[in-house]
């Protein structure tokens, strides 16, 4: 598991019954080191220096692995990246795991899939995308595969998150059922209101605690607000989330709310604010719903069922 972040590849298994032994677990993130060695022991490297995939040729992998997940740095197809696709100096990060794909293929490895954000399936240079070349590089090199590349959206499946990525997979054909061709991806199992997965019984944010700045930037969205519920742009049983650090030292960015999700969740945007529409009129101290979204909220929109607990009435989860 390269660039294997807080281990949501390992939790997906998991949560399957699939018995899962690491092997080759890395990350640079420091914050992840305590929480991943509890989970892997001291076999998973972390850090900058000792979990950087460049740092780690093939050939010194750990043998064998059946399965490799993975999700490589996006900044270069990112939105919010540089907008330089592989030449970005972090697309190199992906190219060593491919090569890791490769290696491991000659020595028993029999799946594996490598996720992205859509940008790097967008055609920009007329030569195909990023993940289409890399599909026919591997195709080259490994016959033995079958691969397709799909696209799926979280908020499909359950999650009350603006989430879509890009997944390239591959499948040793002797466990393809035709011995050709990957099974399709799970369908589709509908969305799930953003309410159900929310704590209601968790305390409001004290607005005090809050710097001068972020309440300014919080009451300038409550009066967007109330502006798009005039309008109908947003109705009474609304729960919206947005991020509340948008603006700072007179440089504002796209400030946006969405309804019902929760826009894509990344380690950085920590000030997410969900806040209940019901509640706009109401003074701070008698609202319902108006707060930072918390941690364990994050887990549960990342699915990983390891962390929710049912706790409340309205059967959210927290």
């Amino acid at each position: 598991m390269p660039c294997c972040g807080l281990d949501g590849f390992g939790w997906s298994l998991r949560d399957m019954n699939i018995k899962v032994e690491g092997a080759n677990v890395c990350d640079i993130e420091d914050r992840y080191s305590k929480y991943l060695k509890a989970i892997f022991g001291d076999s998973c490297k972390v850090g900058k220096s000792e979990g950087d995939v460049l740092q780690m040729p093939a050939q010194d992998l750990l043998l064998p692995v059946h399965m490799l997940g993975a999700g490589p740095p996006c900044p270069g197809w990112s939105l919010i990246g540089t907008g330089e696709g592989a030449l970005d100096s972090r697309a190199d990060v992906f190219r060593m795991v491919v090569e890791w794909v490769v290696w491991l293929a000659c020595f028993g490895l029999l799946a594996f899939f490598l996720e992205n954000v859509e940008g790097c399936n967008i055609n920009r240079s007329g030569q195909g995308s990023f993940m289409e070349r890399v599909k026919s590089a591997l195709e080259a090199v490994l016959p033995d595969f079958a691969f397709d590349i799909i696209t799926l959206k979280a908020s499909d499946y359950m999650l009350a998150q603006n989430r879509t990525r890009v997944f390239l997979r591959g499948l040793r054909k002797t466990c393809c059922p035709d011995r050709a061709t990957i099974p399709s991806a799970m369908p589709p199992l509908g969305p799930r209101p953003l309410k159900d997965f929310l704590n209601m019984c968790l305390p409001n944010t004290d607005v005090k605690t809050l710097t001068p700045q972020l309440q300014k930037n919080l009451k300038d969205m409550e009066k967007k607000l109330k502006t798009d519920f005039k309008e109908g742009k947003v109705t009474e049983d609304s729960i919206v989330c947005f991020s509340i650090d948008r603006k700072a030292d007179n440089v504002a960015f796209k400030t946006y709310y969405l309804k019902d999700v929760v826009p894509t969740l990344l380690t950085g945007n920590r000030y997410l604010w969900v806040l209940a529409i019901s509640d706009l009129e109401k003074p701070v101290s008698q609202r319902s719903l108006s707060r930072y979204l918390h941690p364990k909220e994050r887990f549960a929109l990342q699915g990983q069922r390891g962390y929710i607990e049912k706790h409340n009435s309205n059967g959210a989860v927290g």
